[in-house]
């Protein structure tokens, strides 16, 4: 029996990957350290409000098994309540014996297990007509993961929207059968599964051609043993700070024993941060080369804003 390959992710990178929206105006999203700081304030401060009922904080695991794959989905959901009804359908249950929704007339809603998934935003909260689609998604899949452990035949989730500023707070409720959060879970995942395949058809590609790789010239002096310090640092995990005249080849003695190692499993990316055009143009040049040889590798080059304008 072949072994199948191992793929461990969290749930908020599957959501992102597969429903992130929206356009390039990314002014509602900021993931600057004072925002996230807030954030933190704002889920403990929320989870506290929470009750006796409320669990925060719940770390889940789920396996997806698949036919060449198994997929370990982790994450951690912000809170957990149980017996949970909203206030919304509690009033109107108490005004009417019977109200409608989504699912057709019922009477006083049943208590349910509820995922909650706060999120905070600088945004006026009025301006929020629905979640947005990979918040739900992520609260669905900690839905269907708990849904599932705990054989629950139905399960709610609440997204909860947190304003940093006036603390103002939205709530969206949603109830979903397991079923139907099943036939939605493996829609998912099958569309992660796309990803997964063509991600490691690249890895067959790329790694060989890695460790099959030459230098490309006859070492010059002291690129030998740059190219072995270069090596050893990034096996060790540790810095390597050096000074060298120009014209020595530190480019190439540097790039390819960090392509070298991360065809050994060290390393995922490179990052090669320069400060004048004319040293990423060698970046770039050294890379190129190396392709020339054999390397299956791609890069990409992000420019300064500035130099990205065409008016002068």
């Amino acid at each position: 029996m072949e072994h199948k390959k191992e793929i461990r992710l969290s749930v908020r990178s599957l959501v992102e990957f597969i429903f992130r929206s929206g356009d390039l105006d990314n002014r509602r999203r900021t993931s600057s350290e004072p925002a996230m700081a807030e954030g933190n304030r704002v889920h403990r401060m929320l989870q506290k409000k929470g009750g006796a009922g409320y669990h925060a904080e719940v770390g889940l695991r789920w396996n997806y098994e698949a036919e060449e794959y198994n997929i370990c989905l982790e994450g951690r959901a912000d809170g957990i309540m149980e017996d949970y009804v909203p206030e919304e359908y509690r009033k109107l249950g108490e005004q009417m014996p019977l109200f409608a929704t989504e699912y057709g007339l019922m009477d006083v809603p049943t208590p349910l297990t509820y995922i909650d998934e706060i999120k905070g935003t600088y945004q006026a909260l009025s301006r929020i007509k629905e979640p947005y689609l990979e918040h739900l998604a992520q609260a669905k899949c900690y839905a269907y993961i708990v849904a599932m452990e705990e054989e629950l035949s139905e399960i709610g989730v609440r997204v909860t929207y947190c304003n940093f500023e006036d603390h103002d707070l939205k709530y969206f409720h949603y109830t979903f059968k397991k079923e139907s959060l099943g036939e939605w879970f493996e829609k998912a995942m099958q569309e992660l599964l796309k990803w997964v395949q063509y991600h490691f058809a690249w890895q067959e590609e790329k790694v060989p051609s890695i460790q099959s790789l030459s230098f490309p010239y006859t070492y010059r002096e002291g690129q030998k043993e740059l190219a072995s310090y270069v090596y050893q640092t990034i096996y060790h995990g540790r810095k390597l700070f050096l000074e060298a005249p120009t014209g020595v080849g530190k480019t190439l003695s540097t790039v390819f024993p960090a392509v070298k190692a991360l065809g050994q499993g060290l390393s995922e990316k490179v990052f090669y941060l320069t400060a004048k055009t004319i040293t990423r143009t060698v970046a770039e040049e050294t890379f190129a080369l190396l392709r020339e040889k054999g390397l299956a590798f791609k890069d990409i080059v992000i420019t300064a804003k500035e130099k990205t304008c065409f008016n002068e």
